[in-house]
């Protein structure tokens, strides 16, 4: 009884290493279909390139990069229903494909099929993948200019793409934002100059302080989503590396840190910047050694926009 057993397992083994072996050679043969149709491609040779990569398509139906790619040829070669046709291939291979969703769009919408090209900017929009200017300029969606669904798209992909400029809390600081000159208060003595500018998506509040004694440094201001409170990051060509932390409440943003003091005692640190009209701005600095319990002013400026 085991001799037949051992020659099944023989001829088991053999059919394991012939299918495994089958498999390695198609692989190998596809991969090489696949390079062709690339070369092709690469060289824009577009009548080779596509019968390389249908070709592809009928031997290995799942392979997202031969539909992608006969798409793009076909919509570059203005064959716009065959274009879609191989981009809903793609998507169905791989659904979250964001340059896929948008090639298949800029098809539909050649085809006049607004509906489909809207419902498709509809599902990519609010990734925030593509710039609203983009998806604006684009020739391809010069028949969607005047439907009013188009103008949503923009919106949302807006939002999506530059978050902090539809977040109102993101806001709240912008009365900072803007050249000026910088005075001691009270005394009316010149203190510096502040450029403060708007950045990274209308995320970032960026100040370059220029110091009349000489200190010259740079704050990061940003809303923390998480924490539902202001950030700042101060460092100056003193080696000062401060974080802050703050709430705005009332046309003010108050700011708190701790730091070292001398002898390395601990010590709270308050900033306060107060909206006082269109063009001006006060920034109040104090400073407390008990815990917050009494404070002392370590400057008192005021921020005079330049003219």
């Amino acid at each position: 009884m085991q001799a037949p057993n051992r020659k099944l397992r023989t001829r088991l083994i053999f059919c394991v290493i012939a299918i495994a072996s089958q498999i390695f050679a198609q692989n190998n043969a596809n991969q090489a279909l696949l390079e062709e149709a690339n070369k092709f491609f690469q060289a824009q040779d577009w009548a080779n390139a596509a019968k390389a990569y249908e070709g592809i398509t009928k031997k290995d139906p799942a392979n997202f990069q031969a539909w992608n790619r006969l798409g793009s040829i076909f919509h570059s070669s203005g064959k716009y229903d065959k274009a879609a046709a191989a981009f809903e291939k793609a998507l169905a291979i791989n659904p979250n494909g964001p340059v896929v969703q948008y090639n298949l769009a800029c098809a539909y919408a050649r085809l006049n099929n607004n509906d489909r090209a809207i419902e498709v900017l509809n599902k990519l929009a609010p990734s925030g993948v593509f710039q609203p200017e983009q998806i604006s300029a684009d020739a391809d969606f010069a028949g969607l200019q005047n439907d009013s669904r188009f103008k949503e798209v923009l919106a949302q992909a807006q939002k999506a793409s530059r978050p902090c400029t539809a977040a109102p809390e993101f806001r709240q600081f912008d009365f900072w934002i803007g050249e000026w000159d910088v005075v001691s208060n009270g005394s009316g003595q010149p203190a510096g100059k502040s450029s403060v500018q708007l950045m990274l998506g209308d995320c970032i509040i960026f100040e370059n302080w220029t110091g009349v004694l000489g200190v010259n440094g740079k704050s990061f201001n940003i809303y923390n989503t998480a924490e539902k409170q202001w950030r700042q990051t101060w460092v100056d060509d003193r080696g000062t590396f401060t974080e802050y932390a703050g709430e705005y409440k009332d046309d003010r943003l108050e700011y708190y840190a701790e730091s070292a003091g001398p002898n390395n005692q601990p010590q709270k640190l308050r900033m306060t910047f107060f909206k006082q009209g269109a063009d001006r701005v006060r920034q109040f600095g104090e400073l407390s050694t008990d815990e917050g319990k009494t404070w002392s002013t370590q400057y008192d400026l005021i921020y005079n926009r330049r003219k």
